[in-house]
């Protein structure tokens, strides 16, 4: 009896265990983004570096995040809005891509003062 457990143990060891030829760089690499979210990535990035911003979060309302998905438009497609601020401390960018055929570009381009008040007047003016 104490065999067959001995030998279950080897047996799961030798089917389940780690070292099936993987290293520790193999089992930690990143998972690979959509196509979609690289297209975006690419034009976001494009946008910082040519105003050396940093991305940032609105620090007040119920959306919080620093890339936000919302309709804006009414076509039934999702736009991306990022925040970002460059060297100072004011004014923050707002930049509005819309998406066609898996591919972004930049839709609108806005300046708003930190205070945010903006921001909300600026969204709606684009969903009504």
């Amino acid at each position: 009896m104490r065999i067959k457990h001995v030998f279950g143990i080897i047996l799961c060891m030798a089917l389940f265990g780690c070292t099936h030829g993987m290293s520790g760089d193999d089992l930690l690499t990143l998972p690979r983004q959509p196509l979609e979210l690289q297209a975006l990535s690419q034009e976001i990035d494009k946008l910082i570096d040519q105003n050396n911003a940093t991305l940032i979060a609105p620090i007040a309302g119920a959306n919080r995040q620093t890339i936000q998905k919302r309709d804006l438009t009414g076509d039934g497609i999702d736009n991306v809005i990022i925040f970002f601020q460059d060297a100072g401390d004011e004014p923050i960018h707002i930049a509005i891509f819309s998406q066609s055929d898996g591919e972004f570009e930049l839709l609108c381009f806005h300046v708003s003062p930190r205070d945010g008040n903006a921001l909300p007047h600026y969204i709606n003016h684009y969903t009504t």
